[in-house]
């Protein structure tokens, strides 16, 4: 009976709480689990048929004070008794201390959960979270600091060899300079054969000249390769960004075909202008032109100097157009009324007339009158 008050005492008592989580999901999984066990821990216990368990079971786990007290009793060991009132001032301050604040790297879900917690939670989590935040930050500064020293050595990696491949050249230079002070009459094989048969010691000078030449010639060229791979390299990436650009300026240059045949027309307008294939392939050459050349705010001004051609010509047609046209003849405002009614009204009023003047005159321009309204148009 022992053993069963005991082990209902400790189901009864709260997990114990760890130091630390290794995460927000971990500590929230801890919480849950807690809280899911404590119906259990208050339920009374019943036996193997559903019938309660024996009443002393029942209530030790109803008063724990009375459990542990028999079990003092039992086991003859001194157990002293928690003070009720000092744990019942305990509760009060432990609920008047605020919330902790979620972590700010969180997301908004997880710090509602957060506010849920008790607070000894919060405090744990919190704890943990800023030790994991001050770790991220310390790894996070050495790697900053290790970039740094790499890019201080890429950077005095750069500067030894731009100062290799400046003396280099100039050392080439000198070179050159020396072989015409002191080898002029060599300038053909003949004359690298005859110096060969009639001063040999010379000609071992000037092979030696040669060799040390065609070393540093080596390393010039090389040089110059890398610097034009590089340039290359560079202009490439900027006139891919610039066409980038000038595509979300004029949507209708995303058709490749489109704006190779603006680039194209855009070459005689430019030349009106002043700046011919020659001026631009000259600009083209140093890096300041080209990035004026190939940059979407200039192709964007080219591109709306041809709209307005293009619109100015497309208006001049039509005023041509317009002028070649013939006029129809102007009208008379009013209603337009044909011959053939003006004809039936002037004989109406002649036969009138007639009637009351009965004279000679009347019935001629009568007999007129009719004759041409017979005649065809």
């Amino acid at each position: 009976m022992t053993d069963q008050i005991t082990s209902a005492v400790e189901s009864a008592a709260p997990p114990a709480i760890p130091e630390s989580f290794d995460s927000s999901e971990d500590a929230a999984r801890f919480w849950v689990s807690a809280r899911d066990k404590q119906p259990q821990a208050d339920a009374a216990p019943t036996g193997e048929e559903g019938n309660p368990a024996d009443p002393d079971l029942t209530a030790a786990r109803a008063d724990p004070a009375t459990a542990e007290q028999e079990l003092s009793q039992q086991d003859n060991a001194a157990q002293p008794e928690a003070d009720p009132g000092e744990s019942e001032a305990a509760d009060p301050e432990a609920d008047k201390l605020p919330s902790i604040e979620p972590p700010r790297s969180w997301s908004k879900d997880d710090k509602e959960a957060f506010k849920a917690y008790p607070r000894e939670a919060q405090e744990k989590i919190a704890a943990q979270v800023a030790r994991q935040e001050a770790e991220f930050l310390r790894r996070s500064n050495e790697a900053a600091e290790k970039s740094k020293a790499v890019t201080a050595k890429e950077q005095a990696a750069e500067q030894a060899r731009q100062q290799y491949e400046n003396a280099a050249r100039a050392t080439h230079d000198i070179l050159i300079r020396q072989q015409q002070s002191q080898f002029p009459d060599i300038k053909t094989m003949a004359d690298v054969v005859q110096l060969s048969q009639t001063d040999p010691f010379r000609f071992i000078q000037w092979q030696a000249h040669q060799q040390e030449l065609q070393a540093v010639d080596a390393a010039v060229r090389e040089a110059d390769a890398r610097t034009q791979h590089e340039t290359q390299a560079k202009r490439s990436a900027y006139a891919q960004a610039q066409d980038a650009k000038l595509k979300e300026l004029v949507p209708d240059y995303a058709d490749a075909k489109k704006l190779s045949a603006a680039r194209d027309a855009a070459m005689p307008l430019l030349a009106e202008y002043g700046l011919s294939n020659e001026q631009l392939q000259k600009w083209a050459q140093s890096d300041a032109g080209f990035e004026l050349l190939q940059h979407a705010g200039f192709q964007k001004i080219v591109s709306d100097l041809m709209g307005y051609r293009e619109a100015e010509a497309k208006l001049k047609a039509a005023a041509d157009a317009a002028r070649n046209k013939p006029v129809p003849p102007v009208q008379r405002p009013g209603t337009h009324r044909p011959a053939s009614a003006a004809h039936s009204e002037q004989v109406q009023a002649l036969t009138h007339r007639l009637t009351e003047s009965g004279s000679m005159e009347d019935g001629v321009a009568l007999l007129i009158a009719r004759r041409n309204g017979r005649r065809p148009n």
